[in-house]
């Protein structure tokens, strides 16, 4: 026989005020119907759930071991209606979701405040790493989704849906007593002496990176290598926003550097129907986007 869960409340019911009279009233039901209820759960199942007599009605042994799976029972698809409703909402529940490198240094941080701030509505598990590594792990459906840069994804495009969400130019940075931190003639001729540090999420400079370098997808990293050596930063400026205020980095500009610029996208698996609660999350990345004063593209998430 099929479980019927109102049949379920109805033995509830019954078995927790000892009437069918008392229990109809709290079912809103007639207390004809809540027998007529009863009665045909019992002969379906095959087992004699109440002992009906003159003074009452009591559980039998085996209702006795219904009664406690049908709470169990109810209780789990209490939890599950509850959930659903989160759900829809964008709260409750886990997301995972991958990021590049660079995003994550810039935005998770404050991501991560908003949402431990608005309090325990749902879990985001991150992973950050190269874009191969991540789109992998979108097609093995391990992660929902990506933020990072779909430039470096075009290999796997067919598979993929983009959704733009900003731009971020990219910047060549160095510490302020750098040897070309006070230049303002430069050349990219002027910046090969000097190793970079780079990220392999990062788009090139004309002839940059140089054969000697670090290549780290840590910023944090990055930042203390450059603030404590001659060595050339291919990052953003925004990561470092209170070094360069303070004065103790530089962005350099070269006369013949074209500026690079990295997409920030929304990027998943094609045909498959993102979760609220990771368009929530897609939409607090973007209004950080935003108050960083980073360029929205058309066709951003409403």
């Amino acid at each position: 026989m099929q479980v019927d869960l109102s049949r379920l409340r109805h033995l509830v019911a019954v078995a927790t005020h000892r009437s069918f009279t008392r229990a109809a009233e709290q079912l809103h039901i007639s207390q004809p119907a809540l027998s007529r209820s009863i009665s045909e759960f019992e002969k379906r199942a095959g087992v004699q759930i109440f002992d009906r007599h003159r003074g009452g009605i009591e559980l039998t042994a085996v209702g006795r071991l219904l009664l406690t799976e049908a709470e169990d029972l109810l209780r789990s698809a209490e939890a599950i209606d509850l959930n659903l409703k989160l759900y829809a909402k964008g709260e409750g529940g886990s997301v995972s979701v991958g990021f590049g490198p660079l995003l994550a240094s810039l935005v998770l941080p404050e991501l991560g405040r908003q949402i431990l701030s608005a309090g325990p509505s749902v879990r985001l598990n991150t992973i950050i790493r190269s874009p191969d590594f991540l789109v992998d792990e979108l097609l093995k459906d391990r992660i929902e989704a990506i933020f990072g840069s779909s430039m470096l994804m075009q290999a796997h495009m067919p598979e993929l849906e983009v959704q733009p969400l900003a731009e971020l130019e990219i910047d060549i940075i160095v510490r302020a007593a750098h040897p070309l931190a006070r230049r303002t003639d430069l050349t990219m001729a002027d910046l090969q002496p000097y190793p970079a540090a780079t990220a392999t999420t990062l788009p090139r400079f004309g002839h940059l990176p140089p054969a000697v370098g670090l290549v780290c997808d840590n910023f944090d990293i990055q930042r203390d290598l450059v603030l404590n050596t001659d060595c050339i930063w291919v990052a953003s400026r925004h990561l470092v926003r209170e070094h360069i205020a303070e004065g103790r980095l530089v962005r350099l500009k070269a006369a013949d550097l074209n500026p690079a610029r990295a997409d920030i996208a929304l990027v998943w698996r094609r045909g498959r129907t993102l979760s609220p609660s990771l368009l929530a999350i897609a939409a607090h990345v973007r209004s950080i986007c935003n108050a960083y004063g980073l360029p929205e593209p058309e066709g951003h998430l409403a």
